[in-house]
């Protein structure tokens, strides 16, 4: 799935004719409001309000705290990459580019680290389409990240193949040096499979720890993996509700 900027925004705007709001007077109310988020909202009036008014806001997770992403491209203010980015990112300050994997091109759209990145669909500078089960560097890497990458394996391929994430996941656990990390961010709510094998703790990793939306402003906290029971994705806020992030150290 491409890091597009409209990806969790009201889709575009399709104006009809006089005679459709005529027949419809209900649609008008719905046409206008969506004109105001696609038009205004998102690309200012929602943007310039997070940038400036809670700059410093902060979550809790994992013991420490992190100052939410806000950035135009994908109104990260709106969805997860607000507290994606800040835990993901910290990786990267770890080691040097040239030392990283990303699988699913989404940093690049923020940041220019320099990394290596493979994504099976998205065409773009720098990127290797490349399915991650397919991929064979001939090199191991310090450390590798997806960022809401993993509920698409799979499930978003034809046919779909439900074995497909634990082989993804130990593809990428072989590409890591010993002593390095694997950090996995994604949606619950979204892959019904993959929220099976998160409740199961089958993938193997050395953590499992969630965030959860819990206001309509963006607001996260850390919870416990009994409090993501019956999630969905898109209810009852937009885009993500409850994001799973997985951690895996490699034994030296």
């Amino acid at each position: 799935m491409e890091e597009t900027e409209i990806r969790y925004v009201t889709k575009a705007v399709k104006k009809k004719g006089i005679g459709y709001y005529v027949s419809h007077p209900g649609e008008i109310l719905k046409y206008i409001y969506a004109v105001y988020q696609f038009r205004l909202y998102f690309p200012y009036l929602g943007f310039w309000y997070h940038k400036y008014f809670l700059k410093n806001r902060v979550f809790k997770f994992d013991s420490k705290s992190y100052k939410y992403f806000i950035h135009r491209f994908n109104q990260t203010f709106y969805n997860e990459r607000c507290v994606e980015i800040p835990v993901v990112k910290e990786y990267f300050d770890e080691c040097n580019s040239s030392d990283i994997l990303e699988v699913g091109n989404v940093l690049s759209h923020y940041f220019n680290f320099g990394h290596t990145i493979i994504d099976k669909f998205e065409k773009a500078p720098g990127v290797l389409n490349v399915d991650a089960i397919d991929y064979n560097p001939g090199r191991q890497f310090k450390r590798i990240v997806s960022i809401s990458t993993l509920e698409h394996v799979g499930w978003d391929d034809y046919p779909r193949d439900d074995k497909k994430i634990p082989v993804a996941i130990n593809v990428l656990k072989g590409l890591l040096e010993p002593g390095g990390k694997l950090l996995v961010t994604a949606p619950m709510g979204y892959n019904p499979n993959l929220d099976k094998l998160i409740n199961d703790n089958t993938l193997g990793f050395t953590k499992q720890l969630f965030l959860k939306k819990v206001s309509r402003s963006g607001k996260w906290e850390e919870v416990q993996i009994t409090d993501t029971a019956g999630v969905k994705y898109g209810a009852p806020y937009p885009c993500a509700n409850v994001l799973f992030v997985g951690a895996y150290e490699k034994n030296v």
